[in-house]
């Protein structure tokens, strides 16, 4: 996966990550982050998650008070050039 990270890509990426997230490693996710080569990105530390584990950042089913937030970042993302 590194090396595949590590090429080019032609993609915005916006990367939403929760710091307590018990099922992705934070870690991790920042690790892959950084190693995206990408013209434009973003990395966001989301620490209002209502998930349990702190993995679903949002939806109606478990995370449904921070489903506009979310939405309104990745909005926000596309339209600064995304």
């Amino acid at each position: 996966a590194k090396a595949l990270l590590s090429r080019p890509f032609e993609h915005d990426v916006l990367m939403l990550v929760a710091p307590a997230d018990q099922v992705v490693s934070p870690d991790a996710a920042l690790e892959a982050y950084d190693a995206i080569q990408s013209p434009r990105k973003q990395f966001i530390e989301f620490t209002d998650s209502e998930d349990p584990k702190h993995h679903i950042l949002a939806g109606d089913i478990v995370s449904p008070g921070t489903t506009e937030v979310v939405a309104e970042m990745i909005i926000g993302f596309l339209a600064n050039g995304g």
